[in-house]
């Protein structure tokens, strides 16, 4: 075999080891065990609440405390119980049980977080949304999922694709290479994936474009060449497509580029005949004197 026929679905991985790791587990084991711990004190704490520690007056139990349904405990004839009773329940203070169960339902809410298990539903609404609060809330998910989502399409779709490229052209199952134009040959190639998900990092770039020139906007009062740090040009086109419009809204970078220099052309013809018009004033002043 001339390629790697394996593909393995990870999440994540450290330079040199091949074995990847999970960020939710390296986050939420310490809660997870804290968890534990927790859980088995409110287990016993509620066993004891329901089944209390017994109190026994010495000499007057015979035989065993029987504690159990209809059971029998026998006590002394002879012993008054005006002196306190012979068998009763050691008080316990129930404070601290409402406190343990609200520090352990925290630890569910951070291990939920922590695995994404808040993440992967959809917002719920407690009333009636309008389609652009329901778009806003869409737009709003998918963009807490990307980062669990994002690694499938790089570490699974991606590599899938790739192996299954390098497969088909050896093969010969996608022609022959001869007929491979040179402007594309040994280039590498790279799969991008159109999902919600991905819509979703675009629409980033307009927010990202509308914050950027409000920093330039405010900059530019005090010095006006701070905008030349920015490829505008890059970051409109960005910026456009992540909205959502159409590919035909945007002119071709060559098409841009010829009406700019058309443009250029035009104001440089427009100075030079407004400079030769002021020379051949100046001419018939001084002929005129």
């Amino acid at each position: 075999m001339n390629h790697m026929m394996y593909v393995v679905p990870r999440f994540q991985t450290i330079s040199g080891s091949p074995y990847a790791y999970s960020p939710a587990t390296v986050v939420g084991l310490p809660d997870a065990r804290a968890l534990q711990a927790m859980t088995h004190t409110l287990l016993e704490a509620g066993e004891r609440y329901a089944r209390p520690p017994i109190i026994a007056t010495s000499k007057v139990i015979r035989g065993d405390v029987d504690l159990s349904p209809d059971g029998i405990t026998w006590v002394d004839h002879e012993y008054d119980e005006k002196l306190g009773a012979s068998l009763r329940t050691l008080q316990q203070d129930r404070g601290g049980f409402p406190i343990g169960m609200e520090m352990r339902a925290g630890i569910v809410d951070v291990l939920s977080s922590a695995f994404y298990l808040n993440k992967i539903t959809l917002p719920s609404t407690t009333h009636e949304m309008t389609a652009y609060e329901v778009s806003e809330r869409m737009k709003q998910y998918r963009r807490e999922n990307l980062p669990l989502f994002a690694p499938i399409e790089a570490e699974y779709n991606g590599r899938l694709c790739e192996t299954a490229f390098e497969v088909a052209m050896t093969a010969g199952l996608l022609g022959s290479p001869y007929d491979i134009p040179e402007s594309i040959q040994d280039k590498d190639v790279r799969f991008q994936f159109v999902s919600p998900l991905s819509a979703s990092q675009e629409e980033e770039k307009a927010t990202r474009f509308s914050q950027v020139a409000a920093l330039l906007g405010q900059a530019a009062e005090y010095d006006e060449q701070v905008v030349q740090n920015v490829d505008f040009d890059a970051a409109l086109r960005d910026a456009v497509i992540g909205t959502g419009a159409p590919a035909k809204w945007l002119r071709s970078i060559e098409d841009v580029i010829g009406t700019r220099e058309s443009a250029e052309m035009e104001q440089e013809m427009a100075k030079g005949l407004e400079m030769a018009n002021l020379t051949a004033e100046a001419a018939m002043a001084v002929n005129n004197v």
